[in-house]
């Protein structure tokens, strides 16, 4: 930060000033292709598309209203993501006010999102993160077959509904 003061009598400016961020607000999360914004309130750029199966690294950091990240002890954190055929991401520690959880996977394509959420019921909750991305189909693995009364329901690898479909 530069700061400059001017006046009729006296022109002087100050450099080095560090800013401290203020107390725990909220988590963002940052997706590839995405970055903290410090500052800022949240982040800089879009999600990148990734395709169902892969694994995607998801970083989420503890700040201040604006962004600037916080060094703090808070645990639990929870992720999750909005696809209801995904196995959930899990819980996981901080350190230093960060943690990068390596995998998240979606196995359904079309628009999907990333939550995490602060499960340290022993202090204020912090306001939940989210970043939202675009899950494309991955490359064709198999054939399917949907019968009479059945219906296909992409991404569902579930062993109660074999071979991705739905009824009977």
């Amino acid at each position: 930060w530069t700061f400059t003061s001017s006046g009729t009598y006296q022109t002087d400016t100050a450099t080095g000033v560090v800013v401290q961020p203020g107390p725990p607000t909220q988590l963002i999360v940052v997706a590839p292709g995405q970055s903290l914004a410090p500052g800022t309130g949240g982040v800089y750029g879009s999600a990148q598309t990734q395709t169902a199966g892969s694994f995607i690294p998801i970083t989420v950091y503890v700040t201040d209203e604006y962004a600037n990240q916080v060094s703090t002890g808070r645990n639990p954190i929870y992720v999750v993501t909005s696809d209801t055929f995904a196995v959930a991401a899990g819980s996981y520690s901080l350190t230093g006010g960060a943690l990068t959880v390596t995998n998240v996977t979606f196995n359904k394509a079309g628009s999907q999102w990333v939550y995490a959420n602060d499960n340290d019921l022993a202090q204020p909750a912090l306001s939940q993160g989210t970043s939202s991305m675009t899950i494309v189909a991955a490359s064709a693995q198999q054939l399917q077959l949907v019968l009479p009364g059945e219906s296909a329901d992409p991404g569902n690898l579930s062993s109660n509904e074999p071979r991705g479909v739905t009824g009977t």
